[in-house]
């Protein structure tokens, strides 16, 4: 048995050689070319996906990853404002009240002047 008659395999697909041998050369070969062809197509198209799929992820982990820094930064940033911002709020808080503290107890030592300058002239007369 010759090597040419024997049945070709690709892709699961089995071409066997026409049974007449005039039409046994360009056919055969032209179906085996194409199904080769396919194949490798096959395999080209599944390398593409496969680099999109992995470009796919890597994007969404790089855009993951920076959208976590900025988070971390908006954090930091957001601590040490808030750190500021409350010393800011506590001193400010403070000096307000020790000046409206201040200010009732001069009111008050005011009104006891008058009230008790009043009643000591009300008392002297």
């Amino acid at each position: 048995m010759d090597l040419e008659e024997l049945p070709c395999s690709v892709n699961g697909i089995t071409i066997s050689p026409p049974s007449t041998p005039d039409r046994w050369g360009l056919q055969y070969h032209f179906k085996l070319l194409h199904l080769k062809k396919d194949q490798n197509e096959q395999i080209e198209e599944t390398k593409m996906i496969r680099r999109k799929n992995i470009f796919k992820i890597k994007e969404q982990q790089r855009k993951k990853k920076n959208l976590q820094m900025k988070k971390q930064q908006y954090l930091e940033i957001y601590v040490k404002e808030g750190d500021s911002l409350q010393n800011n709020l506590n001193t400010t808080y403070f000096n307000e009240l020790d000046s409206t503290a201040f200010s009732q107890f001069e009111s008050l030592n005011s009104l006891d002047f008058f009230s008790s300058s009043n009643n000591s002239d009300n008392e002297t007369a």
